[in-house]
């Protein structure tokens, strides 16, 4: 049971399957407070096995944006898909460690047109992601990371949550 949501058994991907990956920030403000809260602020790395439709889904709290922290996380998370990102600069070294990288730039169009590369999956997920803070009045940011892996495994479980609560027990 749980190969089906836990990447770390489980990596995103595969032959002919397409991994799109974003990051994130996790902030909730109130209504009346203006700008962002810097003690607030916390990045999420989102990764999304897409094939069609979001298959899987996989998020985790980050340190910083920094190339050495998405490495990490797609080497122990990702097998040798096709990846879309935008280009963002910590993404510029997946050709080196063995990925086929495509990437679209959002200043232009959110498409590309070339190779029909996007990020539209893993952007419609981060909404889901942050709608879901919203519903909750906000996340403690301590308990930011308990929040993804409950997040995470409610998505990747929507058909047969029950069936699995009852296997887990």
């Amino acid at each position: 049971m749980q190969e089906s949501f836990d990447f770390r058994t489980n990596n995103a991907g595969g032959p002919g399957k397409i991994v799109q990956v974003d990051e994130t920030m996790l902030n909730y403000k109130c209504k009346s407070h203006r700008g962002r809260s810097s003690r607030n602020k916390s990045d999420a790395l989102c990764i999304v096995e897409y094939d069609g439709h979001i298959t899987r889904e996989f998020a985790v709290l980050i340190p910083n944006k920094k190339e050495d922290t998405i490495i990490l996380i797609h080497c122990n998370n990702v097998n040798g898909p096709t990846i879309w990102t935008d280009e963002h600069k910590s993404y510029s070294s997946l050709t080196k460690n063995g990925y086929f990288h495509q990437s679209v730039c959002h200043k232009y169009n959110f498409i590309n047109k070339i190779n029909g590369c996007n990020t539209q999956a893993v952007e419609a997920f981060n909404n889901e992601l942050k709608l879901e803070i919203k519903r909750r009045k906000g996340v403690l940011t301590s308990s930011r990371g308990d929040f993804l892996k409950e997040f995470t495994w409610l998505f990747n479980n929507k058909k047969d949550r029950f069936k699995r609560i009852l296997k887990m027990i």
